[in-house]
């Protein structure tokens, strides 16, 4: 299975919509016998992520799934040893995106994601990386291999499904043996697994390991930042852009943007009318200050130069 066989998870279940990724992380309490999640403040799961409390079913779950997750503060690694200090072996799991894409594109810091692995780890709790949007995105497969961090469920989506709607969750078979119709724990869906997204999935994945675009989507992303971050100093217009791969986001902050307390330091008000212009002139950018942009293959240099061109042309009028 070419989603298997470029991640360290070696059995996976399907799904349709993203959000029930999240929801069928119910067995980790059945496994780990406690009942706090941890979660990373900024990221998409702290919208969807609340709780687990030993539900069994569906129904049970969605009436339940609101009251005891803990979060970890601006994703410092003072947190992550606070609240397991306080907690200790009460922690069913924690999860994170490994480079956070729902506040913006903000890598995580040095020794943050290890540190999480270390404490999970020691306590019995399980390491979950959402890799909705960097899963064959930074790299063909998992980002894990460069942090040098293993999680023990992950979750997948966009990419995998070539789009059209498909989300993923792969761990070891004494996690996922959980689920129905091995476990005790119910996961289902109409069109979980629908034929027709995961043919489009399995093409998308093919030309991906074909092509092997990932060093070229890289240079042409870093070209591209370089050239954003040029045209808005010719017009003094602070900001700042952060990276990883083919996704990034343009910050109007002036300072460094590392978690999300200074994610949220930005400059919405003018984020919104930089938007709101460029897509005036023809280019497509997300309408949230707190959302990242992707490169594709799709992209040539004449939507490189048309870009800079109409940036220039509002940081001047407007910015």
């Amino acid at each position: 299975m070419l989603v298997l066989g470029n991640y360290p998870q070696r059995y996976r279940r399907f799904g349709n919509i993203v959000h029930w990724r999240i929801i069928d992380c119910v067995p980790i309490d059945d496994y780990t016998k406690a009942d706090s999640v941890l979660k990373d403040i900024g990221t998409f799961d702290q919208i969807v992520f609340t709780s687990v409390n030993g539900t069994k079913y569906l129904l049970e779950r969605l009436y339940t799934i609101s009251k005891d997750a803990r979060a970890l503060s601006n994703a410092k690694i003072a947190a992550i040893e606070k609240a397991f200090e306080k907690y200790g072996k009460q922690v069913a799991a924690v999860i994170v995106e490994p480079v956070a894409g729902n506040m913006g594109a903000v890598l995580p810091k040095e020794g943050f994601l290890k540190t999480i692995r270390k404490y999970c780890t020691k306590n019995g709790g399980l390491l979950i990386f959402d890799e909705v949007i960097t899963g064959f995105r930074v790299k063909y497969g998992s980002i894990q291999d460069i942090f040098g961090v293993k999680a023990d469920l992950t979750y997948l989506g966009k990419i995998i499904g070539g789009g059209f709607p498909i989300c993923a969750c792969g761990g070891r078979a004494e996690l996922m043996d959980n689920l129905s119709p091995q476990g005790a724990v119910y996961q289902a869906g109409t069109l979980s697994g629908n034929p027709v997204c995961v043919a489009a999935g399995i093409a998308t994945l093919k030309l991906l390991r074909s092509q092997k675009p990932y060093q070229t989507l890289a240079k042409a992303t870093e070209k591209l930042c370089e050239r954003l971050s040029q045209a808005l100093d010719e017009h003094n217009v602070k900001h700042t852009i952060n990276r990883i791969a083919s996704m990034f986001t343009l910050f109007f902050n002036p300072s460094p943007v590392t978690d999300y307390a200074s994610a949220i330091k930005s400059d919405t008000e003018k984020y919104a009318k930089f938007s709101t212009k460029m897509l005036k002139a023809g280019i497509y950018l997300p309408p949230s200050q707190f959302e990242a942009c992707f490169v594709s293959i799709e992209h040539r240099d004449r939507n490189f130069g048309k870009t800079i061109t109409a940036v220039r042309k509002l940081a001047f009028r407007y910015l």
